[in-house]
């Protein structure tokens, strides 16, 4: 199903539609979910914060969890910290803060497994599978895998892409640098005249779209 929000004078509204013909499989009356930390999903649930109430006021983390033509709210936890971003895979929800810390949370429960404190300043999570976990900063580049990594960059739109064990990062205006996934070490860098968003990734590869040299 596609999963859709509403804003409503309560709250907020999740829509479940039917890919088939655009009918509601189910609705949901949730607390306002927070406009700028995207939601994320796995096979079982969706994921998101609330709002806080007040300007920069962290809210609470909700787990909806769904099948079929139902849905309730799974666990919902206060965060005790502003979070800027989400990510979920492997049964795990990673929660970056603003003071820089990664949150591990268990999908279940909504238990913090872990908080592992990455940088000094605000911290977004880019991307998680279940053997890598990348965030960024404004200085830096954080990789989680069989070894913690950080590589340094205070290009602001880093535009972090993942693919073929590669972490691939903007760098500067006209630099992409490939990082090894496991280690953070640089293996290759593409400098030219990049096209904004011009990274793409499919099963067997990458493209790195530049524009035509001489305009």
């Amino acid at each position: 199903a596609l999963l859709l929000t509403e804003l409503t004078t309560q709250g907020s509204r999740l829509h479940a539609l039917d890919l088939a013909d655009g009918s509601d499989d189910w609705t949901l009356d949730v607390p306002e979910i927070a406009s700028m930390v995207a939601p994320t999903r796995d096979e079982n649930g969706v994921y998101f914060v609330t709002t806080g109430g007040a300007v920069g006021a962290a809210g609470e983390l909700i787990a909806v969890e769904f099948g079929g033509d139902s849905s309730h709210i799974r666990w919902r936890k206060p965060v005790g910290k502003t979070v800027t971003s989400l990510r979920t895979a492997a049964g795990r929800l990673y929660a970056a803060t603003t003071t820089g810390d990664l949150l591990t949370i268990d999908t279940k429960s909504g238990d913090v497994l872990k908080t592992t404190h990455l940088d000094s300043g605000t911290l977004g999570v880019d991307y998680a599978d279940a053997n890598l976990v990348v965030a960024s900063s404004a200085t830096a580049i954080y990789g989680l895998a069989k070894k913690q990594w950080q590589y340094p960059s205070r290009f602001a739109r880093k535009n972090v892409k993942v693919a073929g064990g590669l972490v691939l990062v903007r760098t500067a205006e006209d630099e992409i640098v490939a990082l090894d996934a496991d280690t953070g070490l640089p293996l290759w860098r593409h400098s030219g005249k990049l096209v904004a968003n011009g990274v793409f990734t499919t099963p067997n590869g990458l493209f790195i779209a530049d524009e035509p040299l001489g305009l």
